[in-house]
Protein backbone atom coordinates (compact mmCIF):
# COMPACT_ATOMS: atom_id res chain seq x y z
CA UNK A 1 0.00 0.00 0.00
CA UNK A 2 2.68 1.97 0.65
CA UNK A 3 4.55 2.15 -2.57
CA UNK A 4 1.22 2.17 -4.78
CA UNK A 5 0.43 5.66 -2.10
CA UNK A 6 4.17 6.62 -3.28
CA UNK A 7 3.98 5.56 -7.09
CA UNK A 8 0.69 7.68 -7.05
CA UNK A 9 2.53 10.57 -5.14
CA UNK A 10 5.13 10.76 -7.21
CA UNK A 11 3.15 10.30 -11.19
CA UNK A 12 -0.47 12.23 -10.29
CA UNK A 13 -2.71 11.39 -12.76
CA UNK A 14 -0.47 8.58 -14.42
CA UNK A 15 -0.27 6.27 -11.77
CA UNK A 16 -3.59 3.82 -12.05
CA UNK A 17 -3.78 0.09 -10.05
CA UNK A 18 -5.20 -2.17 -12.86
CA UNK A 19 -8.05 -5.01 -12.37
CA UNK A 20 -8.50 -8.31 -14.49
CA UNK A 21 -11.64 -10.58 -14.03
CA UNK A 22 -8.96 -13.97 -14.23
CA UNK A 23 -11.74 -16.36 -13.89
CA UNK A 24 -10.30 -18.12 -11.00
CA UNK A 25 -12.70 -18.68 -8.65
CA UNK A 26 -11.77 -15.31 -6.49
CA UNK A 27 -12.12 -12.65 -9.07
CA UNK A 28 -14.86 -11.07 -6.96
CA UNK A 29 -12.82 -11.42 -3.38
CA UNK A 30 -9.62 -10.47 -5.44
CA UNK A 31 -11.50 -7.25 -7.24
CA UNK A 32 -12.63 -6.18 -3.77
CA UNK A 33 -8.99 -6.28 -2.28
CA UNK A 34 -7.81 -4.65 -5.30
CA UNK A 35 -10.87 -1.93 -4.64
CA UNK A 36 -9.61 -1.72 -1.29
CA UNK A 37 -6.04 -1.23 -1.55
CA UNK A 38 -6.44 1.65 -4.41
CA UNK A 39 -8.31 3.81 -1.95
CA UNK A 40 -6.56 3.37 0.67
CA UNK A 41 -4.06 4.70 -1.60
CA UNK A 42 -5.26 7.01 -3.06
CA UNK A 43 -4.51 5.61 -6.37
CA UNK A 44 -7.77 4.99 -8.64
CA UNK A 45 -8.35 1.53 -10.02
CA UNK A 46 -8.94 0.69 -13.70
CA UNK A 47 -10.41 -2.06 -15.67
CA UNK A 48 -8.33 -4.18 -17.62
CA UNK A 49 -8.13 -7.49 -19.02
CA UNK A 50 -4.80 -8.62 -18.96
CA UNK A 51 -4.27 -9.33 -22.61
CA UNK A 52 -2.61 -11.69 -24.35
CA UNK A 53 -4.82 -12.62 -26.92
CA UNK A 54 -6.85 -10.92 -29.89
CA UNK A 55 -9.50 -13.53 -29.84
CA UNK A 56 -9.86 -16.71 -27.40
CA UNK A 57 -9.29 -19.08 -30.05
CA UNK A 58 -5.58 -18.41 -30.42
CA UNK A 59 -4.69 -19.61 -26.90
CA UNK A 60 -3.50 -22.97 -28.83
CA UNK A 61 -0.84 -20.67 -30.28
CA UNK A 62 -0.63 -18.96 -26.56
CA UNK A 63 0.55 -21.99 -24.89
CA UNK A 64 2.91 -23.00 -27.57
CA UNK A 65 4.52 -19.26 -27.96
CA UNK A 66 4.72 -19.31 -23.95
CA UNK A 67 6.27 -22.93 -23.67
CA UNK A 68 9.11 -21.33 -26.28
CA UNK A 69 9.56 -18.50 -23.60
CA UNK A 70 9.77 -21.19 -20.66
CA UNK A 71 12.25 -23.71 -22.70
CA UNK A 72 9.64 -26.79 -21.61
CA UNK A 73 7.36 -28.81 -23.53
CA UNK A 74 3.29 -28.57 -23.50
CA UNK A 75 3.08 -31.73 -21.19
CA UNK A 76 6.04 -30.12 -19.11
CA UNK A 77 4.46 -26.62 -18.72
CA UNK A 78 1.82 -26.84 -15.95
CA UNK A 79 0.91 -23.94 -14.28
CA UNK A 80 3.23 -21.61 -17.04
CA UNK A 81 0.10 -21.37 -19.22
CA UNK A 82 -2.86 -19.55 -18.04
CA UNK A 83 -5.64 -21.67 -17.37
CA UNK A 84 -8.56 -20.45 -19.86
CA UNK A 85 -8.68 -18.15 -22.61
CA UNK A 86 -10.02 -15.30 -20.97
CA UNK A 87 -7.39 -12.98 -21.35
CA UNK A 88 -8.26 -11.54 -24.89
CA UNK A 89 -9.52 -8.33 -26.49
CA UNK A 90 -13.37 -7.95 -24.79
CA UNK A 91 -15.85 -5.36 -26.08
CA UNK A 92 -16.48 -1.97 -23.86
CA UNK A 93 -19.95 -3.81 -23.32
CA UNK A 94 -18.32 -7.42 -22.23
CA UNK A 95 -16.19 -5.17 -19.57
CA UNK A 96 -18.89 -3.13 -18.24
CA UNK A 97 -20.64 -6.00 -17.45
CA UNK A 98 -17.55 -7.96 -15.79
CA UNK A 99 -16.89 -4.54 -13.82
CA UNK A 100 -20.72 -3.81 -13.26
CA UNK A 101 -19.67 -2.87 -9.10
CA UNK A 102 -16.81 -0.54 -9.85
CA UNK A 103 -18.18 1.99 -12.42
CA UNK A 104 -15.24 4.46 -11.65
CA UNK A 105 -12.93 2.03 -12.93
CA UNK A 106 -14.82 1.63 -16.58
CA UNK A 107 -15.18 5.03 -16.65
CA UNK A 108 -10.85 5.58 -15.82
CA UNK A 109 -9.95 3.10 -18.52
CA UNK A 110 -12.53 4.91 -20.70
CA UNK A 111 -10.36 8.32 -20.42
CA UNK A 112 -7.51 6.75 -20.58
CA UNK A 113 -7.81 4.87 -23.65
CA UNK A 114 -8.99 8.65 -24.25
CA UNK A 115 -5.17 9.68 -24.24
CA UNK A 116 -3.74 7.49 -26.47
CA UNK A 117 -3.25 9.10 -29.32
CA UNK A 118 -1.63 6.41 -31.37
CA UNK A 119 -2.50 4.13 -34.74
CA UNK A 120 -1.70 1.26 -36.17
CA UNK A 121 -1.36 3.34 -39.19
CA UNK A 122 1.80 4.68 -37.67
CA UNK A 123 3.52 1.95 -37.97
CA UNK A 124 6.01 1.45 -40.45
CA UNK A 125 8.69 -1.12 -40.73
CA UNK A 126 12.45 0.37 -41.47
CA UNK A 127 15.18 -2.36 -42.67
CA UNK A 128 18.67 -1.32 -41.27
CA UNK A 129 21.93 -1.31 -43.39
CA UNK A 130 23.39 -4.77 -43.43
CA UNK A 131 27.46 -4.31 -43.14
CA UNK A 132 28.51 -5.80 -45.82
CA UNK A 133 31.65 -6.10 -47.94
CA UNK A 134 32.25 -3.01 -50.41
CA UNK A 135 31.16 -3.90 -53.59
CA UNK A 136 28.56 -6.52 -52.35
CA UNK A 137 24.85 -6.84 -52.29
CA UNK A 138 22.96 -8.04 -48.52
CA UNK A 139 21.08 -10.49 -50.72
CA UNK A 140 25.00 -11.61 -52.15
CA UNK A 141 26.34 -12.23 -49.08
CA UNK A 142 23.05 -14.13 -47.73
CA UNK A 143 23.73 -16.72 -50.77
CA UNK A 144 27.41 -16.74 -49.68
CA UNK A 145 26.61 -17.81 -45.64
CA UNK A 146 23.81 -20.04 -46.99
CA UNK A 147 26.25 -21.82 -49.33
CA UNK A 148 28.77 -22.19 -46.04
CA UNK A 149 26.56 -23.89 -43.71
CA UNK A 150 24.30 -25.76 -45.65
CA UNK A 151 22.57 -28.49 -43.11
CA UNK A 152 20.88 -31.37 -44.68
CA UNK A 153 19.09 -33.10 -41.60
CA UNK A 154 17.12 -36.43 -42.00
CA UNK A 155 14.57 -37.92 -39.18
CA UNK A 156 14.04 -41.70 -38.98
CA UNK A 157 11.47 -42.79 -36.98
CA UNK A 158 12.49 -45.82 -34.58
CA UNK A 159 9.27 -46.44 -32.59
CA UNK A 160 6.45 -45.07 -33.23
CA UNK A 161 4.61 -46.28 -30.01
CA UNK A 162 6.56 -44.10 -28.06
CA UNK A 163 7.54 -41.29 -30.46
CA UNK A 164 10.98 -41.95 -29.98
CA UNK A 165 13.73 -40.42 -33.13
CA UNK A 166 17.05 -40.79 -34.58
CA UNK A 167 17.65 -37.91 -35.74
CA UNK A 168 21.06 -37.85 -38.75
CA UNK A 169 22.43 -34.87 -39.47
CA UNK A 170 25.09 -34.24 -42.52
CA UNK A 171 26.59 -30.73 -42.83
CA UNK A 172 27.26 -29.92 -46.27
CA UNK A 173 30.67 -27.15 -46.56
Amino acid sequence: QQQLAELGWRFPGRCFLAAQMLYRGDDLRRLAALAELASAAATPLVATNDVRLHEPGRKALLDVVTCIREHCTIDEAGYRLHANAERHLKSAEEMARLFHGYPEAIARTAEIAGRCQFSLAELRYEYGADPVPDGSTPAEELVIATKKTIVITTVLILNTASNSMLVLTERVA
